[in-house]
């Protein structure tokens, strides 16, 4: 039960609409203080919304926040600050040349003339010393002196909280905090929240990972379609009952097995693969083999060489650096061929930067499906894109995948992280590729959507297609994958067979622990 003595804010008939669609619609719950409290909910439910809203980047239309018994007005970010509200958002916002305490120093600025130049050497120093007393204190070591380019992910999720508690934030809004951690990262990340819930912090965490809110939370709010389903203790909560509240179903587990024929050829050829750049070695030796029927998961911390890997595989004449060793593809060489040729060879790719490479945000959903397809004979008559045609298959991807709100028109960057991604799997999908290359294809998506996507990439097996997966998500890569590569600074740690898999090991493997 909610010990109403105890509460610290409240949320009252909030309701936020964007145009013609209904973000929140008379969103009440109430958060305690000093309790870890997680938002769950689909792709679109409104659950960001309600958080930017209480960290003051959005304004509702109606409704009020009630803050320490009082009525809270939020009309900015720096508001929220003030009033001891802070935010840490799933892509880090770090400075990858500064150092890490300079990345909080420039940050905290507030003052450029020359009083500041000349005490900046002393501000420093005070602040080096606070920083590490809250890192002593919270068990969030950082070497402050390092690049942040040089640091881990996990480094950067500390950097960002104690940012966070050098700024005297007692509310604590984490979005999606475990994306990018290994396991035994999300382990010591768990003992630090606890720590700080102790120490009399509220946290607030946006995440698809349902296992994860089980173990960590002290409440739970749920949303479906801008509303509040649920909101309560986690008690006698199960993954079953949460995912039914959010998207009003019981969910139906996927069950994967190889469809692998045995002595097949591969259809994807990687060996002795090394990519070198500016002095530094990003993929040293990598050889990986994939063949039809089969789901390979690559499994890595990111930031490991992945991304280098994907390019050579999708894009290779944007590399500049050295690329030695072969990556072919039914026995053709890609790693300096042209993408659309790639294309045509059946190889398609979910990107892992959705934004910046895999559709425009201020163009309609049929201008985004078009993508990468411009070539494509069936959708050209006499030399013409035929429209009804486009219009059609975009139309059917919608449905196929349930992309919301079902609107062609609206530019695709007014759609929901969740429902960009859906739609971008359909498009690809939809092309029946030979090979397709997903990479963190459930990023930022609600379970009932990773259920149909974890379904489309099962199916394309099933027709002697191949599917490799490069994923952050442990749990995913386990559950889809036939055999997993292990990557750790460009180098494969490891293959593994189905019945190699061992969580701890993997992860271990992921940090370099192992060998």
């Amino acid at each position: 039960m909610l010990d109403h003595s105890k509460v610290l804010l409240e949320f009252k008939n909030i309701s936020k609409t964007f145009g013609s669609v209904q973000a929140n619609a008379n969103v009440t719950f109430q958060i305690q203080a000093g309790s870890i409290h997680a938002i769950v909910g689909e792709n679109g439910a409104g659950k960001s919304t309600i958080m930017k809203i209480l960290f003051g980047l959005y304004q509702p239309d109606q409704g009020k926040i009630i803050l320490r018994g009082k009525s809270a007005t939020i009309s900015s970010p720096s508001i929220a600050k003030q009033l001891g509200i802070g935010m840490v958002h799933q892509h880090f916002m770090l400075a990858g040349p500064l150092i890490a305490l300079d990345h909080i120093f420039l940050d905290e600025r507030t003052d450029e003339n020359l009083f500041f130049s000349l005490l900046a050497p002393l501000k420093r120093k005070k602040l080096y010393g606070e920083l590490n007393y809250l890192s002593q204190k919270y068990r969030m070591p950082v070497p402050w002196n390092k690049k942040i380019q040089d640091l881990s992910v996990g480094i950067h999720q500390r950097i960002e909280i104690l940012k966070l508690l050098h700024n005297q934030s007692e509310i604590l809004i984490l979005d999606e905090p475990t994306a990018v951690l290994t396991p035994q990262e999300v382990e010591e990340f768990f003992k630090q929240l606890r720590a700080l819930k102790a120490a009399g912090k509220t946290i607030i965490i946006i995440t698809h990972k349902l296992k994860e809110v089980l173990a960590l939370a002290d409440q739970v709010t749920v949303m479906r379609q801008g509303k509040v389903t649920h909101s309560g203790s986690i008690q006698d909560q199960t993954i079953e009952s949460l995912s039914e509240l959010m998207i009003g179903r019981k969910l139906q587990h996927t069950e994967h097995s190889s469809q692998r024929i045995q002595n097949s050829k591969s259809i994807l050829s990687i060996k002795n693969l090394s990519y070198n750049h500016n002095g530094l070695s990003h993929l040293s030796d990598v050889s990986i083999e994939v063949y039809p029927g089969e789901i390979v998961g690559i499994a890595g911390v990111e930031g490991n060489g992945q991304s280098e890997l994907l390019q050579i595989l999708t894009r290779p004449q944007s590399i500049s650096g050295k690329i030695s060793g072969s990556a072919q593809l039914k026995g053709v060489e890609i790693s300096m061929t042209p993408a659309h040729q790639i294309r045509e060879l059946g190889l398609n790719y979910l990107a892992e930067d959705r934004i910046h490479q895999a559709i425009l945000t201020e163009s309609p959903a049929p201008d985004n499906y078009l993508l990468g397809q411009q070539w494509r004979s069936d959708f050209k008559k006499n030399g013409l894109i035929q429209t009804d045609l486009l219009l059609a298959k975009t139309k059917k991807g919608f449905e196929d995948f349930d992309v919301r709100p079902r609107d062609l028109s609206l530019p695709l960057g007014k759609f929901s992280g969740g429902n960009q991604q859906k739609f971008v799997v359909g498009r690809e999908i939809e092309q029946n590729p030979d090979l397709l290359i997903a990479a963190q294809p459930t990023r930022g998506v609600d379970i009932g959507a990773t259920e149909s996507i974890h379904q489309a990439l099962i199916d394309l097996t099933k027709k002697q297609k191949s599917v490799l997966l490069v994923s952050s998500d442990l749990d995913e890569t386990l559950k889809l994958s036939d055999r997993i590569y292990v990557i750790f600074r460009g180098k494969i740690a490891a293959e593994l067979k189905s019945t190699e898999f061992d969580e701890n090991r993997i992860g271990c493997l992921m940090g370099g622990l192992v060998q």
